[in-house]
């Protein structure tokens, strides 16, 4: 195992920077995972922890020591990539056993260090096959146990799960928790993929542009974001978005005026924000509800669309307060219908509020 920090760290390609002063701590046998949108610099930060990129400023510290100018081989850090990159003229003994043999590991030590590998990941009964025998999870187990032989202090896992089925990729999530929980080594996963991310994951990292947006265990990001990207970008369906402007602050936490005049009591605070300042109200989809009769925090709306979805339904509402449709995650087969006149509540201590820069507010704390 080991600790991973970066301190400041800096990427530019000619003259675009791709990583703006990243700094983040992983600690010993922790699950990381890399999300945000195409662009945001994940593959390339995998890439210099792995030393496959130089960095122009900062510092990558693994267990204390700098290494930045040490060459990949020397790190060890083992990477699985999108593509499996698996030799096609070689079995899957072969192919497990490649690495150790390149490196003067000894008959003895290549034999156990492969069966273990084969054991750990499902593959003693592959290991005469070559590569085209191979369905494509057995493909990525391989790759994967190629990585596992060599007992990197780190492993680090580039989408690895992207040219695989939905079944599939399924199957592989649990095989990666279950072998998370086996080798208890450091991992750091990067993936688009949100499911993926936050069952997976001890700790998400969110980037965007190069830089990290915030960074803790998954239900904190979605419990409480830093800020209006990291809240509508985790979460799916994503968070609803309202703008207004603060009317009041009282004992309860603030009153938000939305478009139209509505007032809606929100559980956040106001320091450092004035009454008269525009913000943004945010609520998870499960958070709303339809309701049925009249009482404080309800909005009016008219339903656009559904999808039933067995167990549950989302529900597609157009209102006088968002630029876009809001959805609402209802239980079963909700009845409702297209076009129908709906009024919708916002629980007070479910309500995010974002400043004009973006930044949550912080919350009321609970009675």
């Amino acid at each position: 195992m080991a600790k991973l920090s970066l301190k400041n760290v800096s990427k530019t390609f000619s003259e675009t920077e791709v990583i703006s002063g990243a700094s983040l701590d992983i600690t010993d046998g922790e699950f990381a995972v890399f999300v945000g949108p195409s662009g945001s610099g994940k593959s390339t930060l995998l890439r210099i922890i792995a030393g496959l990129e130089e960095i122009d400023d900062g510092e990558i510290l693994i267990d204390g020591v700098d290494v930045a100018g040490i060459a990949p081989a020397q790190r060890g850090i083992a990477m699985v990539f999108q593509s499996y990159a698996l030799y096609p003229h070689m079995t899957v003994y072969e192919n497990l056993a490649f690495g150790l043999k390149i490196a003067g590991a000894s008959r003895d030590e290549i034999e156990l260090a492969v069966k273990s590998a084969a054991e750990t990941l499902g593959l003693v009964d592959l290991l005469d096959r070559r590569p085209r025998e191979l369905s494509g999870g057995e493909r990525q187990r391989t790759a994967i146990g190629r990585a596992i032989v060599r007992k990197p202090r780190i492993f680090l896992f580039d989408e690895p799960l992207s040219n695989l089925d939905a079944a599939l990729r399924l199957k592989m999530r649990h095989e990666f928790a279950r072998l998370h929980d086996e080798l208890n080594t450091t991992m750091i996963y990067v993936t688009h993929d949100q499911a993926e991310a936050m069952t997976l994951a001890d700790r998400i990292v969110v980037l965007r542009n190069g830089r990290v947006e915030q960074s803790g265990p998954p239900q904190d990001l979605y419990e409480r974001p830093a800020n209006r990207f990291v809240a509508g970008f985790i979460g799916s369906p994503a968070m609803n978005f309202f703008d207004g402007t603060i009317s009041e602050a009282n004992s309860a936490g603030m009153l938000v005026q939305l478009k139209g005049g509505t007032k809606l009591q929100i559980a956040a605070m106001c320091d450092g924000i004035a009454i008269g300042a525009n913000v943004a109200i945010g609520i998870r989809p499960e958070h709303l509800a339809i309701g049925r009769e009249a009482k404080p925090n309800m909005v009016d709306a008219v339903v656009d669309l559904t999808e039933q979805l067995g167990s549950r339904t989302l529900i597609y509402v157009r209102t006088p307060h968002a630029a876009n449709l809001s959805v609402i995650e209802a239980p079963g087969n909700f009845p409702v219908r297209s076009g129908e006149a709906v009024q919708i509540y916002l629980p007070p201590d479910k309500c995010h509020v974002f400043d004009v820069d973006g930044f949550a507010l912080p919350r009321c704390p609970a009675p």
